[in-house]
This record gives C-alpha cells, structure tokens and sequence, in this order.
C-alpha cells in the first residue's frame, strides 16, 4: 500500500518514467514488463520532442516567436513588470541587462537612482515579474531559466549587481517564456515550448513540481488567477488547460483553430478573456463555481476586432486585426489591446471600457499613440484605487509612458464588441521614463 502511494503521487508529480524507474528498484521480480514499459514511455517522449519544432529551433527564435513583448528581436525594451504597490518599475533590455527605475525622484535625478542587475544566466530575458507580497523580490524568465533577483532599494547611484540573485533549473526546462506568480506569491508557474511540463516552483523551499502535459507539446503561456483558485496553461499548439490549483486537475479546450496568442483574467478570476493566433476576435470563459467543470464549455465571442476605418477627433484612423497581447485593469473597468505588427493601426494601443455584470460587455474607449514612428511592444496596468488606473506602455524605442484612466458610467453595450463603433477620444499620457 505505501508503495502505491509513492508510486501514484510520483507520477503526479514527477511523471510516469520516474514512477517506472522506482518501481524497478522495488519489483525485482517484474523487472523484465517494467523495463519493456519504461522504454516504451521514453520512446514515446522523444519521439513527442521530435515531432515538435521548438527543441530544433535557437533560443532567440523561440523567445522572438512566443514573447508576449511584440518586435522582441528588435526592440529595446524585451519586457517590463511595474511594482505592484512601491512607484518602481523593472526594464528588461536588449542588452541582457535589468534595470529597477525608481518612479518617485525627478526626472533629472531618476537616471541616478537605477539598479542594473546583469547575471552570465540571464540571456534572452522574455518575461519578468514583481513578488505579490514582497517589495524586493523579482522572477525573472530568460533562456537558461529562471532567476530570482533580491533588489534593495536604490542608492545615490547606478550599481551593477550579480551577488543577490538565485538561478531556478529544471532539466529540459529553458527558455521559459512566461511566468505567473500565485496571488499569495509563495508559488510561481513557468512555461517553456521545449518542456511539455506545467512547472510549480515553491519559491521559499526551492522545490519543482512537474506536472506533465498529455497532448499538446510545449508551453507558450501561463496565467494565474486573481483569486488564485486557477492557472492556464496554453500549449504551443491549439490544446490549451484550465489547472485547479489545489488539486491540480485540469479541463482542456481543443477545437481551437490556433494557438491562444493572448490571455487575461477578470479581478474576481471568474471570466478568461483569450486571443487566437491569425483571429481578429476576443473570446472568455466563465468559471461560476470551485471545480474547473462549473466552467463554461465553449468560448464564447466578445468583441470582433477586424480592421476598420473611423473618425476619432475629427482624424480617420485605420485600425484592427489579429491580437498579440491583453491587459486587463484590477477593477475590471478597462482593457487594452496590441495589435501584431502586421495590422493596420499597429502604432496604437485599443482600450476598451469593459463591464463584468450581467455578462461580459466591451465598448471601445480610445486610442493610446506614440512619439512619432513609435511602435507599443507591451502594455500593464497599474491600479489608482477606484477611481482609475494606470496603464503603462512600452515602447520600441525604449521608452515607457504611463496614462490615467479615471472611470465612468459605461452605457448599455451591444452584444459583440466590435471596433466599428465610435471610440470616443485619444488618450493623453501623464509622464514617461
């Protein structure tokens, strides 16, 4: 009995072959079915590894691919996580290098007021994110894994820092592409398209848990829920999963035409909000009760983002397409969307008004622009309490712009989005690093 408990939970966790491997160890007598078993698994593995592209491709190529910051080859920022309750923001460079900006000194004196944290681990950064409860504590996603970065507060000048951080390794697991830390911040979720693993990292114990996918390949995505009851979990390919996170069972959505391109959660993480690769749509699942199967079996469509013509200010923009990346505001007022680099009006960033009750609705709000040739690579928001929130930008040149949304009375909605009705006016920045 304690051997099939041991056994069970291994393969939970750790995966069948492991499983096969300590039952060798103590069933002398079958070993011959065991070891015809065991070779069978692996077999199936590499040949799952090698009928995926990703393990062929460079690192580059996969993080430019599955990054949720668009233009992530060229561009000079590759990703950016503003603190959740401190006035600082972590910049994720071209050059490997993580800069912590301190957002409350003057903007003559904030240069001087940087940390640069820079490790020989830390190559082809494509995701970084603040600790939920913690004001130093930074996970960061690169190509050799994942690192964890202890950032004390700025001095009177610029340092280059290497001793206060701790690099986080799975075999097989690299190029991890996007992080997620649990509400509580004692877990965080990894997802690498070369590892078909969903990996669990306790932070404190410094302990990973695999949890083996199926079907499906690779990782492109993780998000956990606000409410931490839940974490996605979108494959390279058009399999994505819905994890309950105590348990860890899962449902799985695969009559996807594509990929799942883009996600977000609503605050109460009752709505998912998704994008499909090459869809110019919008869609969500509702998830009413405590089990992944109170949630609703089929996506349903929001908003229809097809390219259109319309007048904002007097000014006829030409705008739409396909998503790359979503944003949606702690409130639940707000919404924001970049296009891929291959839609029209992709030098802009939609924000929707949006409201959660009795169903999901969407109203197109307005148009976040740029400086001149500027092109929005990644968007976040930063909660002002109830009265609005802040969106941050980055954009390819590096800079980062931050603009106030304050909050109104939403009017009655149609039923589908889409981004043909009149969008009332652009929004004006407040400041930008």
């Amino acid at each position: 009995m304690y051997l099939y408990f041991v056994l069970r939970n291994c393969r939970r966790y750790h995966g069948l072959d492991r499983a096969l491997e300590i039952l060798l160890d103590e069933e002398s007598s079958s070993s011959f079915l065991v070891k015809g078993c065991l070779f069978c698994v692996r077999s199936l593995r590499k040949l799952q590894t090698m009928s995926s592209p990703q393990p062929h491709l460079s690192s580059k190529y996969i993080c430019a691919k599955l990054s949720a910051t668009r233009l992530w080859s060229t561009s000079i920022v590759r990703c950016f996580a503003v603190h959740p309750r401190l006035q600082k923001v972590a910049v994720a460079r071209q050059d490997n290098v993580v800069e912590i900006k301190d957002l409350i000194s003057p903007p003559s004196n904030r240069a001087g007021r940087s940390v640069l944290l820079r490790d020989k681990q830390q190559v082809d950064v494509t995701c970084i994110q603040w600790a939920p409860h913690c004001n130093n504590l930074l996970a960061v996603g690169a190509g050799g894994g994942i690192l964890l970065w202890t950032v004390d507060h700025p001095v009177a000048t610029s340092r280059l820092l290497s001793s206060w951080v701790r690099t986080e390794t799975v075999p097989g697991h690299c190029a991890v592409v996007s992080l997620s830390w649990s509400p509580h911040g004692d877990l965080l979720v990894s997802a690498s398209p070369v590892d078909a693993h969903l990996v669990v990292w306790d932070v404190m114990l410094g302990v990973a848990t695999r949890i083996p996918m199926a079907t499906g390949g690779g990782l492109g995505a993780v998000t956990w829920s606000p409410d931490g009851r839940r974490v996605l979990a979108a494959s390279t390919s058009s399999v994505f999963r819905v994890w309950e996170s105590q348990s860890w069972t899962c449902d799985k959505w695969t009559n996807s035409s594509s990929r799942c391109k883009a996600t977000c959660w609503s605050p109460s993480g009752e709505t998912m909000v998704f994008a499909l690769e090459g869809d110019p749509s919008l869609y969500y699942l509702l998830f009413r009760g405590e089990e992944i199967a109170d949630g609703s079996a089929v996506a349903i469509k929001c908003a229809d983002l097809s390219p259109c013509i319309h007048s904002v200010d007097g000014e006829d923009i030409h705008v739409g397409g396909c998503v790359h990346s979503l944003a949606w505001d702690q409130s639940g007022e707000r919404m924001a969307v970049i296009f891929t680099d291959d839609s029209p009006g992709s030098e802009l960033v939609a924000v929707f008004r949006t409201r959660l009750s009795p169903i999901l609705e969407l109203l197109p709000g307005g148009f976040v622009r740029g400086h001149h040739g500027e092109l929005p690579v990644s968007i976040q928001f930063h909660t002002q309490g109830q009265e609005g929130s802040l969106l941050a930008v980055a954009w390819d040149t590096g800079r980062i712009s931050f603009v106030p949304h304050r909050f109104t009375q939403c009017p009655v909605l149609p039923e589908v989005a889409s981004l043909s009705h009149q969008y009332s006016s652009n929004y004006t920045e407040l400041f930008s690093i």
